[in-house]
């Protein structure tokens, strides 16, 4: 099993924040909004220093980059990789930024029309390919949540905007979150 550590939209560009357990690491994921240019190079400087071969796998997200194009693309070959046949395969992970399912905007968001319509720039609806998938982390609403759909584990650790050090916007979020794969 791999200790994996998820985190997202940890915003660096309003205040620093750490992650507490970085040595005990095997891989860490960040799922999107990590900072601007600037404060994400102090911020993968201090990852460095403490975790110098800690692999870090980077997903863009909609404060770094977004397009149309991009989306269109992404979407089809995360269809084509996870329908694959691979025997070697022993769990598909999908990693993103945006929510795909609307299950997995928090509670507050679906109890009427006005949050529904808010949310709709938060989730995608695209239950084919995340039905393929063992896990899904991902990041966007600022939302901690973490739960199963179908067969698929839904996972998220979302610091949101602070302008406190290692504060957080999300109650939920947590420094040292770590998941098993």
């Amino acid at each position: 099993m791999l200790k994996v550590g998820v985190h997202s939209d940890l915003h660096t560009e309003f205040s620093v924040c750490t992650i507490t357990n970085l040595p005990e690491l095997d891989v860490l994921v960040l799922a999107g909004d990590m900072g601007d240019l600037s404060s994400m190079a102090h911020f993968l400087g201090l990852i460095r220093r403490k975790a110098p071969g800690l692999p870090v796998l980077y997903v863009l997200g909609n404060h770094e980059y977004d397009t149309v194009k991009e989306y269109k693309k992404a979407r089809a070959f995360l269809h084509e990789a996870l329908r694959s046949e691979n025997k070697t395969v022993r769990k598909k992970v999908v990693i993103s930024h945006f929510l795909p399912a609307f299950e997995l905007l928090a509670t507050a968001y679906r109890q009427n029309t006005d949050a529904l319509i808010q949310s709709a720039y938060w989730a995608t609806d695209i239950p084919q390919p995340h039905q393929l998938a063992d896990d899904w982390i991902y990041g966007h609403s600022h939302d901690c949540i973490e739960t199963t759909v179908g067969t698929t584990r839904f996972l998220s650790n979302q610091r949101g905007y602070s302008k406190v050090m290692n504060r957080a916007q999300s109650a939920d979020y947590r420094r040292d979150y770590c998941i098993e794969v």
